[in-house]
């Protein structure tokens, strides 16, 4: 087949020579995969939408200005008066993630070591905070810190060649963004757009079921003020819970745990979204032997055949990870009203079992993804491949650069979050206003900065695929690339030669 679709994968034989491999297939060779499922969301986003139209028309909004709401109207007032200046700082830190994609591309190395230096003080400046709140307890954990950042230091020393390495990917990486600057002007722009609209959607959608009025209930039976304010009562000091309250209607309920699972959902199919079109484009990149020839615009090309071709594909995807997230949130809510001690544990050990997996479908995934976008198979056979892939390599660089990617763009965000919340802070008049800030600004650093981590995932699977092809000829379609991170590893250690030769013989 033309482009050299993979064949040789099935079964996790080895990649072969092929001349007419280019790295990424045409639009001529893609087809529609996991159509099902592409349905399936299709109709799950038609369903919200009903759920928005019904809500809409049965909700009392006057609801929301009388006491039974009266708590949760003031939080909203409060964020409608500071949305000029969340509007800023969206903005402040779409600013400062530019400039700290920016600075790992032209300084690697130096960001990937200063980002590991700020995490490593940051665990020995909480050892600091604890001991300081003196007693016997406080030592014992301070000083439990102090040892985690000691072995900290000597896993960063142990591990220098593969964090060389990644370093050596990560500027790949960046150089590839640079070469595609489509990725910032048009492809996160509009994912960006798309992300803002579906959470507007979402809250203006749990808004009108908040206010949508249930059975009239008897509010003097509440004895908690949290119960009692959370039926829309009054709750005083002197009478206890008085009022006229409204419960939530049962369909309400229902539909308020539909709309949790589709955030889950809808969510991470924009993360696939803008993973697999980052993908395609960074992966002709590295497949283009002149890297000049790249037309402008060339990214949004793939934004358009993600929404075509493998919209079922990203969907299945995001499906099995928004799975594993929404039953961790049930677990979470069952241990948080769980009254026995025993109970509560058992909760807690099936949520970490439910965290761990959806951590591996996750981590599978996204290198699906890249597969999905170069050779434009269906979920499953991408995963399949690219598990193979990684089988055969027996390279264990490629968790250390993801891992330093994910780490280097968590850094960054914690430090821009961090820099537009405390500079607005004296501007804003409430907490939830604060907390609506933050959580916009998380997701506009995300979408911006989350480039550089998908670039360099896609580095790696190019890199050892190219290599896996064409070992044997050492004539690699991406040899510029190839050999500066070739060059990065054998200037620390024996070279990659010795890992090109493994590939195949496991």
């Amino acid at each position: 087949m033309a482009g050299g679709y993979y064949h040789d994968a099935d079964g996790g034989e080895k990649l072969k020579a092929d001349p007419h491999f280019t790295g990424v297939v045409g639009s001529e060779d893609r087809k529609c995969r996991d159509l099902g499922c592409a349905l399936f969301l299709v109709a799950c986003l038609i369903g919200m939408g009903i759920v928005t139209i019904v809500a809409g028309k049965e909700a009392d909004l006057d609801l929301l200005n009388s006491d039974a709401r009266s708590d949760v109207t003031k939080e909203f007032h409060h964020i409608e008066d500071n949305k000029y200046v969340i509007m800023v700082g969206c903005f402040a830190t779409m600013v400062l993630a530019t400039i700290w994609l920016e600075l790992v591309r032209l300084f690697t190395k130096p960001v990937v070591y200063f980002s590991i230096a700020v995490g490593i003080a940051a665990v020995i400046g909480t050892g600091a905070f604890v001991l300081s709140q003196g007693g016997t307890y406080a030592t014992f954990v301070a000083i439990c810190i102090f040892v985690i950042a000691g072995i900290l230091v000597l896993i960063t020393i142990y591990l220098r060649k593969k964090i060389n390495f990644s370093c050596a990917v990560i500027s790949a990486g960046a150089k590839g963004l640079s070469a595609n600057r489509s990725i910032y002007t048009l492809v996160i722009p509009t994912i960006l757009v798309m992300t803002l609209l579906y959470l507007l959607w979402w809250f203006v959608t749990m808004i009108y079921l908040y206010a949508v009025k249930g059975d009239k209930i008897d509010c003097s039976s509440y004895n908690k003020e949290s119960t009692c304010k959370s039926y829309g009562c009054s709750w005083d000091a002197a009478t206890n819970c008085t009022g006229q309250g409204y419960d939530v209607q049962e369909a309400s309920r229902y539909a308020m745990i539909y709309l949790v699972f589709m955030l889950f959902w809808g969510m991470m199919f924009l993360q696939g979204l803008a993973r697999t079109t980052i993908s395609g484009a960074i992966a002709e990149w590295y497949f283009t032997r002149d890297k000049k020839s790249i037309p402008c615009g060339n990214s949004f090309k793939y934004l358009g055949w993600c929404l075509t071709y493998h919209l079922g594909s990203i969907a299945l995807g995001s499906l099995l990870i928004a799975i594993f997230k929404f039953v961790n949130w049930v677990l979470a809510k069952a241990q948080k009203e769980a009254d026995n001690c025993v109970v509560k544990i058992i909760v807690g050990c099936v949520q970490c079992i439910c965290g761990c997996i959806e951590r591996i479908i996750a981590f599978v995934t996204k290198f699906a993804y890249v597969y999905i976008a170069m050779h434009g198979g269906s979920f499953t056979k991408a995963a399949k491949d690219v598990k193979n892939l990684f089988s055969r390599s027996r390279f264990g660089s490629i968790f250390m650069s993801d891992l330093i990617a994910s780490f280097i763009v968590h850094t960054g965000m914690l430090m821009a979050v961090g820099i537009v919340a405390i500079a607005t802070l004296k501007y804003m008049d409430s907490t939830s206003a604060t907390i609506v800030l933050i959580v916009f600004c998380y997701i506009v650093f995300w979408v911006v900065g989350v480039s550089i981590e998908v670039a360099a995932d896609s580095v790696v699977v190019c890199y050892m695929e190219d290599a896996e092809r064409n070992s044997a000829s050492r004539d690699y379609i991406g040899d510029q690339v190839y050999f500066s991170i070739d060059e990065s590893i054998n200037s620390h250690s024996k070279g990659v030669k010795g890992h090109v030769e493994t590939y195949g013989t496991s």
